[in-house]
């Protein structure tokens, strides 16, 4: 009997040893996939959000894609930011927008985290939409300049230039000036 028992146990560790000579490679392999998924997923960009004000008024509010732990590009929205027009150009108080950019890196004639999203106008106006600014080391905020500015000519001097219709540009404290200071914080 003892040596039926014997052999009953050696087939059942036989066995035993067979499960986990096949489950250990199993476990492996899956470690391994999660492990290789987990490196991979750094390499997707990423996003952040920010927000803050203009000095003159109005909000401001930057998107900005990240690859490898560094900012790539922005895109930056703003409302009812006050502007004012001279001559006989007729705008709303306010300019909102959307523009978007790169960001600058080491290498560039830029400071790292610099960037510098603009939008030029159209054909017969000279419409600048413009952003400058610089995320801090821990990209947890962001500073710089805003600026608006419409300076449109009559159509007929638009083939010969000789004068200017209107002046458009943003508002600080009931004056005109084409800089406004911004800054943003990680939302």
């Amino acid at each position: 009997m003892s040596t039926i028992w014997k052999v009953a146990e050696d087939v059942s560790r036989n066995r035993v040893r067979r499960h986990r000579s096949t489950a250990l490679p199993r476990r492996v392999v899956a470690l391994a996939a999660v492990l290789s998924v987990a490196a991979v997923v750094p390499a997707y960009a990423s996003t952040r959000d920010y927000s803050g004000s203009v000095a003159g008024g109005g909000t401001i509010t930057l998107k900005a894609t990240f690859k490898d732990g560094k900012a790539t590009k922005v895109k930056i929205t703003w409302s009812d930011v006050p502007t004012t027009c001279d001559g006989s150009e007729i705008y709303s108080s306010t300019t909102s927008g959307t523009i978007s950019g790169p960001v600058v890196h080491e290498g560039a004639a830029a400071p790292e985290r610099s960037f510098y999203p603009k939008h030029a106008g159209f054909s017969g106006s000279d419409i600048v939409w413009g952003v400058s600014g610089r995320f801090n080391k821990s990209y947890s905020s962001a500073k710089g300049f805003f600026t608006w500015q419409d300076i449109e000519a009559e159509p007929a001097q638009i083939t010969n230039p000789t004068g200017i219709k209107a002046t458009c540009n943003l508002v600080q404290a009931g004056n005109p000036v084409t800089l406004q200071n911004f800054a943003v914080t990680a939302s």
